[in-house]
């Protein structure tokens, strides 16, 4: 299930929870998701929809996928899941680990859950026959927008894959989402918090509500739900 997708289904998953637990208390207006269907299906967004973007382009090619980026992280984990999975890194600098390689697209999934589970960032090019997807090598600054860090183009019979991942109905040519995230409360483990403040942080809840205006073929509606992220 897509991040978003389990808000808007009351089941949250852990990337949800991870991508929310940098906000505290308050209202916070996010990037512009923007999707435009033509020969293909184009969309940007920003940089927490990168993952998003990575699963839907996995889940549509059938071929080998070349990638070029680079994993952001601590270097002893990182430099292990490079061995484990065999990739020689073309350049170190600090935690920064430049990569250019090629691979079938089921181990890459592999991969790209691996580093998440490890909190290592996963900021690459991928391209393949049929679909590309472009990052930015650097996550952005806490508190910064950039708009179009990632953009993802894909054949058109993966429509429906993108609306679930958006949660949209349905749509002819152009669509753009502009999202407020409301955190109304902040739940902590109150004992927890005494014996182990960074692991009751780390698993602290937000009372969410996801706030959005939609613009869909030029026509303008908004859409909200909620949950305990």
């Amino acid at each position: 299930m897509f991040f978003l997708e389990s808000i808007k289904e009351g089941k949250p998953t852990f990337e949800a929870h991870k991508n929310l637990l940098r906000f505290g208390l308050g209202e916070y207006k996010r990037e512009k998701v923007k999707i435009k269907i033509g020969k293909k299906i184009d969309v940007s967004t920003g940089f927490e929809y990168l993952n998003t973007l990575q699963r839907i382009f996995l889940d549509v090619v059938d071929d080998i996928v070349l990638v070029k980026g680079r994993f952001i992280g601590d270097k002893k984990v990182v430099s292990k899941i490079l061995d484990d999975f065999n990739i020689e890194p073309v350049k170190i600098v600090g935690k920064k680990f430049e990569v250019n390689f090629k691979m079938d697209k089921e181990k890459l999934k592999e991969l790209k859950n691996i580093l998440f589970e490890n909190n290592v960032y996963f900021l690459a090019n991928f391209s393949s026959k049929d679909a590309s997807l472009k990052s930015k090598n650097n996550f952005p600054k806490p508190g910064n927008l950039v708009e179009n860090f990632a953009k993802l183009s894909v054949p058109l019979d993966a429509k429906s894959l993108v609306l679930k991942a958006f949660v949209l109905p349905d749509f002819n040519k152009s669509a753009e989402i502009e999202t407020t995230y409301v955190i109304n409360n902040i739940v902590v483990d109150e004992n927890l918090l005494k014996e182990n403040p960074e692991k009751a942080r780390l698993e602290s809840k937000r009372d969410l509500t996801v706030k959005r205006k939609l613009l869909l073929d030029k026509v303008e509606s908004e859409d909200s739900f909620s949950a305990l992220v």
